[in-house]
């Protein structure tokens, strides 16, 4: 879960976010951010959709070669 928590952080800073402003956003604490950030909290899938909702990314699972990329949005 570390490896997600990095992706998160790196693409709540591209977005320009603090973790109180994401929070916020979310109704989640500041605190429960830089757990999931720092690998040391799970978040529920629901949650994580949320997040990349909240921070206009999408995440993309490839079966074939087993990985997670998140990527900004094109809308």
């Amino acid at each position: 879960m570390k490896d997600m928590g990095i992706l998160l952080k790196t693409a709540r800073i591209n977005n320009g976010i603090s973790q109180k402003t994401l929070a916020d956003k979310m109704e989640l604490t500041s605190n429960y951010i830089a757990l999931v950030e720092g690998g040391k909290k799970n978040l529920s899938f629901e949650t994580l959709i949320k997040m990349l909702k909240t921070l206009e990314f999408e995440m993309v699972i490839t079966l074939s070669n087993p990985k997670i990329e998140i990527k900004k949005s094109i809308l």
